[in-house]
């Protein structure tokens, strides 16, 4: 059983371009907390990486456009929250799921 968590995300601007990536956490999870960090996010859905300390991903998509477009936002989507396979060890470590834990909580304050 592994002892580090992966949080996999993503950013879709207005026009529907999308682009992911994952942090890998020091720690798991309990189910009440994942609870805790939806019941966090904005409409159920959405939050913003700086607030929590996640690296944001707009400028991955910019590449491609010269640069930010009208259609950027600040709004990132979490697509999943899971055990870290042997295959997720190349993600550097970014952080305790307890310090983002708290992180989402002071997001709502």
């Amino acid at each position: 059983m592994s002892n580090c968590t992966i949080i996999e995300y993503q950013y879709c601007d207005a026009g529907n371009y999308k682009v992911s990536s994952s942090i890998r956490l020091q720690g798991v999870f309990k189910e009440e907390e994942i609870d805790m960090i939806q019941s966090s996010l904005y409409d159920a859905e959405y939050f913003i990486p700086e607030k929590v300390g996640m690296p944001p991903l707009q400028s991955l998509l910019w590449s491609e456009f010269g640069g930010c477009t009208e259609d950027d936002h600040q709004w990132h989507s979490i697509i999943e929250i899971r055990s870290a396979t042997i295959n997720d060890f190349t993600t550097p470590l970014h952080s305790t799921t307890s310090d983002l834990l708290a992180a989402f909580l002071n997001m709502q304050s």
